[in-house]
């Protein structure tokens, strides 16, 4: 897991700005990082477990990436920031720099409300004499408005490093081949030192490193002036160098706050003698003397003079959440618990047990059908964990161990309640030589606080009823029919919509036959999420979680015979997106698996020697006879083309036929000098009046 957060604090031109991290707790895992870094500076806190740490940055920007392995370190806190941005106007950043109190604090060499004045620091350091005008005129190879520069080999000293007790002093190192200074700082001050750095010459092999109590270990390399350092009174700054030609000047000065902060803070320099108290996340005051019960020590201790008096099992600071022993949580309406447990065990742990006890002692108890709603937002279960709850079941073992394991969710239960209007969940954690990551967050809350107690139907989660399968509306009151149900009528379809966060969408799928082969592909359109579908036939009912379960496709290879099914699909709430959209194709399948034929994957049967139709159901041949060297399909082309050539020849004797007649017409037409349109329409008429003619006048006429 990875992430970055970027805290910018934007100074006009000629100001500057201070940003302050203030860590309440860091507990990470021994692989796990969290850089810090503002472009100069740069902290790792690897592995690191501590509280109550505090980092400034004067650069505008800093940058906070933690980096942590997909491994199964899971019983770790990880980190809580609180952060504090200063913009001082008009405190140019080259004489002097902001602090967390909103003052401009000069450079030495400066004076006045921008530091906009120069004078003479510290007598010249003992490097000069102070001038008339109140600056510094430097000597022996000294230079700087202060005389705390050296450059040259005039003013280097032969050795470097040491123990500084005094409460300001230099750092200068030697110009060597080979340069090794360490200086520790021990001055004996209540309070913090700031060191500034200018004018230096620090070389990318070269390395300048600050370490101090607080984990701040910071490495520099390749610069000429770095941005002001606050490190506590017991720190060590080394510089080590190769190259004759760099050389490092910088100087220190100790700040010194009222009961140093009693510890529980940082103490940032002022323009008065004594510094300004920053404090950490847990206290407040001038000397962070008082203490502060954040979020009413979460719900499972007591405030008592700024101090948390936790809950048994909850930790130092009642937000302990890993898998110790019996926990009780006080529920009250309107006021949903957050649970959450993780754990880390090695390959040779045993069995753990936890358990949370959620009861109401309010003044008006829970009343006998009243229950608590568990809707689980994370699950990571391994396959030797599982979830129980008393009075009644909440999972079956099987349930919650296979389910969790394939990242199935668990379906939002209701616990009710016994005899004392409690209920208990109980969370067991087993390696048996393997061990996986396990854990669970899930939101209580009472099933009081929804609408009608969500009808029995139902779970309450963040004030809206969560209904169970085969329930609808905001109470749960309705029953969804399936006989109306958005219908998918064949297969081939795509079914494209969206499901709410804990909820259910549910289709139904007519096949008209058995199709073997049917293939399903689901994808989802939003970023994030966990969708969920599943199928089960018409007469086991609509789906729910004891369903198969599937989060991706499903490849061909099951038999679906002929009737209705349902698909559901469910939103299990992951990353709270509030809503998934989603896309499932229903291909391929071929009726009765062709029978005598191949599925061609698109529902299309090709058929086998001998048989035709759609589902190859036809026999047209023997396809075991012998048909001497022929085969069906040549037999078959051979019968298509004699067949052809039949109504080729056909064709040809009709046209024939046709032109011999009207050829013998037109003869006739000419013989009697009649055209032959005329000829052909009175001709019958001449056959008639021959048959009515009497005998005499027929005589005659041939007469």
């Amino acid at each position: 897991m990875n992430h970055t957060l970027t805290i910018t604090a934007s100074a006009p031109a000629a100001s500057s700005s201070v940003i302050v991290f203030t860590f309440q707790t860091v507990d990470l895992a021994p692989t796990s990082h969290l850089y810090l870094y503002d472009g100069q500076q740069s902290f790792d806190l690897a592995g690191a477990n501590a509280k109550n740490l505090i980092y400034s940055f004067y650069s505008g920007q800093a940058v906070v990436n933690y980096v942590a392995p997909n491994d199964v370190y899971t019983g770790y806190a990880g980190y809580i920031l609180n952060f504090n941005t200063t913009v001082c106007n008009g405190c140019s950043s080259t004489t002097g720099f902001c602090t967390p109190s909103g003052e401009c604090k000069c450079l030495p060499g400066y004076n006045g409300t921008n530091c906009a004045q120069s004078v003479a620091y510290n007598n010249c350091w003992g490097h000069g004499s102070v001038t008339a005008d109140g600056t510094c005129s430097c000597q022996g190879g000294w230079s700087g408005l202060d005389c705390s520069v050296c450059t040259n080999a005039t003013c280097a000293p032969t050795t470097c490093g040491g123990i500084q007790t005094s409460p300001l002093g230099l750092f200068t190192s030697t110009q060597t081949n080979t340069t090794s200074c360490n200086w520790n700082l021990k001055t004996n001050t209540p309070g913090s030192v700031m060191v500034l750095t200018e004018n230096s010459n620090v070389q990318n092999s070269d390395q300048l490193t600050f370490s101090d109590l607080r984990l701040n270990v910071r490495d520099f390399s390749g610069f000429s002036k770095l941005t002001p350092q606050l490190i506590t009174t017991t720190s060590s700054v080394n510089f080590t160098s190769s190259n004759s030609s760099s050389f490092y000047n910088g100087q220190y000065y100790s700040v010194n706050c009222f009961e140093s902060c009693n510890l529980n803070g940082a103490c940032f320099p002022t323009n008065e003698e004594y510094g300004t108290c920053f404090c950490n996340n847990n206290y407040q005051g001038d000397t962070c003397q008082q203490g502060i019960c954040h979020d009413g020590c979460s719900g499972d201790g007591n405030c008592n003079n700024g101090q948390c008096v936790c809950n048994t099992n909850w930790g130092a600071d009642c937000s302990q959440t890993y898998c110790t022993g019996l926990k009780s949580i006080n529920l009250v309406e309107d006021h949903p618990v957050i649970i959450t447990d993780h754990t880390y065990g090695t390959s040779s742990a045993n069995f753990t047990t936890c358990s949370w006890r959620i009861y109401n002692d309010a003044a008006n108890p829970l009343n006998a059908h009243s229950a608590i709603s568990i809707v689980f937002t994370r699950t990571q279960m391994g396959i030797f964990s599982s979830l129980g709850a008393s009075p009644t079941t909440l999972y079956s073992s099987v349930e919650s161990t296979l389910g969790g394991f394939a990242n199935v969710p668990l379906p939002p239960r209701n616990l009710e309640l016994d005899n004392s209007r409690s209920a208990t969940l109980t969370f067991s954690i087993g390696s048996n030589n393997f061990q996986p990551t396990s854990g669970f967050e899930a939101e209580a809350t009472l099933l009081t606080d929804c609408p009608a107690s969500c009808s029995q139907n139902g779970v309450c989660f963040q004030g809206r009823c969560l209904c169970f399968p085969g329930h609808r509306n905001s109470d749960c009151s309705g029953i969804i029919d399936p006989d109306n149900l958005t219908p998918v009528y064949t297969f081939n379809s795509t079914i494209v919509d969206t499901v709410p966060d804990y909820q259910w969408n549910y289709y139904v799928v007519n096949l008209p036959y058995a199709l073997n082969g049917l293939a399903f592909f689901f994808g989802q359109t939003t970023a994030y999420g966990a969708p969920f579908w599943t199928i089960v036939p018409d007469y086991m009912g609509l789906p729910n979680f004891t369903s198969p379960m599937y989060s991706s496709d499903m490849a061909a290879g099951f038999r679906y015979d002929a009737g209705n099914y349902y698909i559901g699909v469910y939103s299990s709430g992951i990353n709270n997106v509030g809503s998934v959209n989603f896309s499932l194709a229903i291909i391929g399948g071929c009726p009765d698996d062709c029978g005598n034929g191949v599925c061609d994957g698109l529902g299309n049967c090709d058929c086998n020697e001998c048989y035709t139709g759609v589902f190859c159901q036809y026999q047209i041949c023997d396809p075991n006879a012998d048909y001497d060297a022929y085969s069906y399909r040549q037999r078959l082309g051979a019968a298509v083309a004699i067949l052809f050539i039949i109504i080729v020849l056909l064709f040809v004797c009709v046209v024939v036929v046709i032109v011999v007649q009207r050829a013998r017409a037109n003869r006739l037409a000419q013989q009697n000098n009649v055209p032959m349109t005329e000829m052909v329409s009175e001709q019958p008429q001449e056959v008639v009046s021959l048959d009515v003619l009497p005998p005499e006048r027929g005589l005659e006429d041939r007469v």
